[in-house]
Order: structure tokens, then sequence, then C-alpha cells
């Protein structure tokens, strides 16, 4: 495991990436930034000093060294330029030309951090060449765990060669057309087998802390009842282990859902202001159309929500509509948008929000409003982090983490049924001397598809009753604690119209 499969493609990629570097020409650059910030300092007379310095921010607004280039141009053929001396007319002719070779690259935006970037080059090409002697060597290779050991190190110099891409600005990255995505895809990978392996070496551990996790999702249910289960934790140690894998399985899929999301809209980064406009509205929406269940019980905003109700179905549509947009823009701007893998992470995208309404209009009875506010601003920072120039996935990894944990109480009522501690339902029979008679009586008789609590006749007689679909609000050790969902009106069926019917029995007098 963990082997690795490097050959001569990356071989190649790595090769043309440190090509690429080799190119980049500091020395242009450094002297560029030097002429550019003393431009203003060699003068004769006030009028020339005023005058550099105009033109010294003109300069700086404009930025890209294409655009110096022709406004400097465009400067030397106009009328101001007696204003200058010999000397501040080579100055700017040498500029001038030095800036002939740059392109678009962004001379301003790069003159405090040059020397750091400088170090952080080399630091690039030193990897990268490291790079390529553990690809000849994983090729060469024919010894399994030697090309594990070497996979692991390239892998672990990729999260290296991450963290520092992710030093230098975008527009660095894009003018000599750097992607480094790929290397944030392996440090992922790193990331992840590191995961593994700390699980593999600290089995024990992580049993035990999967069991306290395990206690902690059931919780909440518990504090929403105010009762305290009384039961021998080692009868229960490996269903609450098994509560916590099927949990941090729904963690894990919540982030799989956001990692998607974050990296569809990272690719989908554009400083178009309707598309940002659009973003925001989006957001606005998604807030609105999670937030209509609870606005429902405000007596002034019951109207609104009754137009959006009759609606909704309008409003639904709009959100995809918005979302088609916002996505579709950065199709058609973004090549490597048109593959099945990122339009894939779209379609998950889309998901995610869908699937999340979807949770909010299920459960929302049991969510706290205040609650799912925190959870919809970790989503809003975590789709901004994802607006940034670099794909920073640890960030939104861990506030993906967050909005999982925050389900988590939604779905304690869950893993406690689970588990059969409470909160599931089943048939008992009882002896009849133990039940309320009051109960007994609003209980009906059971009789085909009535999924309520109900009495089974054929089961029953005078000494014990054989109640079906009784609710287990809580188990202890020596007694039950039964819930009864019986409909207010004994002449209807209907259980929407119900009333709880509560009671403690002792397991010695539950005849199953």
């Amino acid at each position: 495991m963990f082997e690795g499969d490097l050959g001569f493609k990356d071989l190649d990629e790595v090769e043309l990436e440190l090509q690429t570097l080799e190119n980049i020409n500091f020395d242009t650059i450094l002297k560029c930034s030097k002429i550019l910030d003393e431009l203003d300092d060699r003068h004769s007379t006030y009028i020339e000093k005023f005058k550099l310095q105009t033109l010294k921010q003109k300069y700086q607004k404009l930025k890209s060294a294409d655009k110096i280039y022709k406004e400097i141009k465009k400067d030397l053929n106009s009328a101001d330029t007696r204003y200058l001396s010999q000397k501040s007319k080579e100055n700017l002719i040498d500029f001038q030309n030095l800036l002939a070779n740059l392109g678009k690259f962004l001379i301003f935006d790069i003159q405090n951090s040059l020397k750091l970037r400088k170090v952080n080059l080399q630091k690039l090409k030193d990897i990268l060449t490291s790079q390529k002697e553990i690809i000849y060597k994983h090729i060469a290779s024919k010894d399994s765990d030697e090309r594990k050991i070497l996979y692991k190190q390239f892998l672990k110099n990729e999260s290296e060669l991450h963290k520092i891409y992710g030093k230098l600005s975008s527009n660095f990255l894009e003018y000599y057309n750097i992607d480094p995505i790929k290397h944030t895809v392996k440090s992922i990978l790193n990331d992840s087998f590191q995961a593994v392996n700390a699980i593999k070496t600290n089995l024990k551990t992580t049993f035990w802390l999967c069991v306290f996790f395990g206690v902690c999702f059931c919780v909440p249910y518990f504090l929403n009842i105010s009762q305290v289960p009384q039961t021998n934790l080692n009868d229960i140690i490996y269903l609450l282990f098994g509560v916590s894998v099927l949990a941090f399985l729904y963690i894990g899929y919540t982030i799989v859902f956001l990692m998607a999301y974050g990296y569809a809209i990272f690719k989908n980064n554009t400083e178009n202001k309707i598309i940002s406009f659009i973003f925001w509205i989006m957001q606005i929406c998604m807030l609105v159309i999670c937030a209509l269940p609870f606005a429902y019980d405000f007596e002034k905003l019951k109207w609104i929500c009754h137009i959006i109700l009759e609606n909704f179905n309008w409003i639904i549509c709009i959100y995809i509509s918005l979302f088609a947009i916002y996505f579709g823009f950065g199709i058609y701007k973004n090549k490597a948008y048109k593959d099945y893998i990122n339009l894939s992470i779209l379609i998950l995208a889309l998901c995610f929000d869908l699937i999340f309404i979807s949770f909010v209009y299920a459960r929302y009875q049991d969510i706290n409003f205040l609650f799912l506010l925190l959870t919809f601003f970790l989503l809003i920072f975590i789709k901004v982090i994802a607006c940034l120039k670099t794909f920073e996935y640890k960030y939104i990894f861990l506030f993906s983490v967050f909005v999982g944990f925050a389900m988590m109480p939604v779905l304690s009522s869950d893993f406690v049924r689970i588990i059969k501690l409470a909160n599931y339902k089943d048939s008992f029979t009882i002896k009849n001397e133990f039940i309320s008679k009051e109960i007994l009586e609003k209980i009906p008789v059971c009789f085909n598809d009535y999924n309520a609590t109900c009495i089974d006749k054929t089961t029953s007689d005078e000494n014990k009753t054989t109640i079906n679909n009784l609710l287990v609000k809580v188990k202890f050790d020596d007694r039950y604690y039964f819930k009864a969902h019986i409909p207010k009106d004994e002449n209807l069926t209907d259980i929407s119209q119900k009333e709880n019917g509560e009671f403690k029995i002792k397991k010695d007098n539950i005849l199953n």
C-alpha cells in the first residue's frame, strides 16, 4: 500500500515546471522595481520633482508592466516632457526597455516582497530537483519497500510545494502559466496517508476516542429529554463505537461535499462584479429558504411565509438558475472546467445545497435556529475562503469538520435509536397490573397498516397486554421509560392529532 506509481510523465511535468522557474528573470524584475521606486529621487527642479511624483503614482496604479510600457511611451511623446531633465528622460527610456520583456507582469505588486519571492523561488527549484531524483530512483527500483519510502517522500515534497506556491501571488503564477493545483491534490493525498498511518499505529487510542465521541454524539438527545440512561457502559461499548463510525461517515460525507464545493468556487473565481453579485444573491436566497420554517412561527412574518411557500418551487428554480449562471460563467471562462472531473465536482456542489435544504426542512423541529445560523455562516466562511487566489484546502477541511459536528446534535436521536439505547419502537408484552388503566383504554386496537402505538389483541388476555410500536424514550438497567403515541380522539386514527402517554415499567414486569 502507498507504493505509488511514478513514471516518465511525472518526470516530464517536473522538468517542464523546473524549466519555467529557471526562465524567470528576477534581475530584470529587480531593476524595474528599483527604477519605479526611485523615479522621483533624481530631479533638479521642484517642477521636475512634482512631475516625476505624478508619473510614479500613475505607474503604481497601473501596476501591469505592459500598461506602464504604453503609458511611458505616451508620456515621452507628450509636451510635458519639457519639464524633465535629459537624465530623467533617459531613466524613463531605460525603464521602458526593461518593461518590454515583462508583458502583463505586475511590477508594483512585487516590490515589497521581491526578496522573499526570490528565496521561495529557490526553494521551489531545490524541491523540484529533489523530485526529479526521487522519480528516477522510483522508476529504477524493484524493491517494494524502497518504492513506498520514495513515494512518501515525493508526497511530502508535494505538500511543501503547495505551501510555498501559496506564498506567491496568483498574478505571479498566472503570468508564468504555473498551476499549483496538481501539487495541492498530492498534498491532500499526503495528508490522507498520514492520517491513515496515525490511525493504524494507534488503534487502541483510536478505538477509545471513537467510544468517547460515540457517547458525545448520544448525549444531546438525553439532555433534550432531561433523562440520563442508567446502563452498564461495558454492555454498549461496541455499539457506541459503531455510532461513532456512523457519525464520522456523516461528517466525512459533509467534508467531501464541501471540499468539492470549495474547489468549484476556487476554479470559478473571477473578478467580474456581476458574477460576484450573483454569488452573494445565492447566499441570501439560501438563507431565506433555510430560515423559512423558523420564520413561520412569527405572526408578523406569516404572510410573507405563505407567499414564499405558495411559490416554493419557483424559489428553488430561481436558486438553481443563479447557481447555473454563476458556475456557467466559470465554465465559459475556464477551459479546465470542461472535463468530467470538474463537472462532477459541480454536480456535488449543487447536490450539497439541495441536501442541506432537504435536511433543514425534514428536521427543522429538532434544529435550534441559532445553530442553523452558526452552520450557515460557517458555510459562508468556507465559500469566502474558496474565493482566495490559492486553494486553502486545510482551512476548508477544518471548517467543514465544524459544519459536520454542528449537525450531530440533530442526529443524536437517530444514533440512540440505532443502538437501541433510547428513542426506538418495539413490541412489549406487559403485565396488566403495572400499566395504568387510563393509558390502556386510550390505546387503540391494532389493524392493518396502522403504524402508531396499538394493542395486539391476538396475544393479549386478562393478565397481560401486548403493545406494538411502543416508543422506548430511554432504557435503564432495570426499567424502561415508555412513550405511547395515542390519538386525541379515540374515534379517529389520525396520529397527527395525538397525545403522549408516558410511563415507566420495570424489566421484571415485561414478559418478552
